[in-house]
């Protein structure tokens, strides 16, 4: 396995198993990590109060007479 060449360490064959699922695909891990972690930060409490406070500040339009 590369990263044991790489590390210069034998792995444990659980390791090494979880390993290659981690790397077989990980443009697909990356992909769900990034949509998941936006789908939590729009659930979270803390963000949607953030972005109502910011909804409250913004000035009014400016209005011609």
């Amino acid at each position: 396995m590369i990263i044991e060449k790489f590390n210069k360490v034998n792995w444990l064959p659980g390791h090494k198993i979880r390993l290659q699922q981690m790397f077989s695909n990980i443009d697909e891990n990356v992909k769900k990590f990034y949509m998941e972690y936006e789908e939590g930060a729009k659930n979270n409490m803390d963000y949607n109060c953030i972005r109502q406070q910011a909804n409250y500040t913004l000035p009014p339009p400016y209005e011609h007479f």
